[in-house]
């Protein structure tokens, strides 16, 4: 698990040649970028975009063992690391950091028609609900025990933070940051 980073292209397993089923399995072969991979609870989970032979609209090409392939920017999935079958390569950070930046401005573009405003920590919070991140009707920010574990253990770095606005789609990056405080102080009451 150790060569699991950022920025790395993998193969997944087939569906077709194992028994044991993992999320992120495909059915023949297929590569995925990995763009965030959680240690936490030894549940090991990664983030990724599906990479194939296809252009579309919002696709990025790159070159893999002199073949041209194309990295979808409009869905970011989730699986099981264990899915992972073999390494290919790693993407240069400058590459990788551009790529997040276009799935980002995506994500933005595709989530303005369901994003709903709410003022919360003295700001306006834009979020698009999903199924780790719901609004109750009196504009209370619910988050799952898996969202909540990922913003308290996966959010040190800035980079950190707006691969997790673009994960749960909370927007600005203070509004992470607000959040991940409030989770932080719970955290360390319930341990007290």
């Amino acid at each position: 698990m150790n060569s699991i980073k950022r920025g790395t292209i993998w193969y997944v397993k087939s569906c077709n040649e194992y028994e044991e089923y993992y999320e992120g399995m495909t059915f023949g072969t297929s590569l995925i970028l990995v763009t965030a991979f959680y240690n936490y609870n030894t549940d090991n989970k990664i983030t990724y975009f599906k990479i194939d032979h296809r252009k579309s609209q919002y696709s990025l090409e790159i070159e893999i063992n002199n073949i041209t392939k194309y990295i979808h920017l409009d869905k970011l999935y989730t699986g099981d690391a264990k899915c992972l079958d073999y390494y290919v390569k790693q993407l240069e950070f400058t590459t990788f950091r551009k790529l997040l930046t276009i799935a980002f401005k995506i994500s933005r573009k595709q989530a303005v028609n369901s994003q709903k405003n709410i003022e919360k920590f003295g700001i306006t919070v834009y979020i698009t609900e999903n199924e780790d991140v719901k609004l109750t009707k009196s504009n209370k920010i619910k988050l799952s025990k898996r969202a909540k574990e990922d913003i308290i253990y996966n959010s040190k770095t800035d980079e950190d933070i707006k691969i997790l606005c673009e994960k749960y789609s909370i927007y600005p990056i203070k509004a992470i940051k607000e959040i991940r405080n409030r989770l932080i102080y719970q955290h360390k009451q319930n341990e007290g």
